[in-house]
């Protein structure tokens, strides 16, 4: 058993897997996986606040789905969210 990390969000592969590290500590060591389906430009963080969390502009496809992920904590990268859909 383990948990999942950026579902349906924009993190970093790098800031999730930094805080996926601090918060497997706290529970046992489990291992996790990382949604990179959009988190390929990391967060909005330009322009309209608006527009940083519903279809925010130029975002992109992160590493694609795989379990060769180098960490041993981190048990696979997915595209949990299907890439493309909208939020709204």
């Amino acid at each position: 058993d383990g948990f999942s990390l950026n579902v349906s969000n924009f993190q970093t592969t790098a800031v999730s897997t930094e805080f996926g590290k601090k918060l497997s500590e706290k529970i046992g060591n489990k291992p996790f996986v990382i949604d990179t389906s959009r988190n390929g430009n990391g967060p909005y963080t330009g322009g309209d606040p608006a527009e940083s969390w519903c279809n925010p502009p130029g975002r992109a496809l992160g590493e694609a789905p795989t379990t060769q992920t180098g960490d041993e904590l981190v048990d696979a990268y997915l595209w949990i969210k299907r890439p493309g859909e909208s939020d709204g």
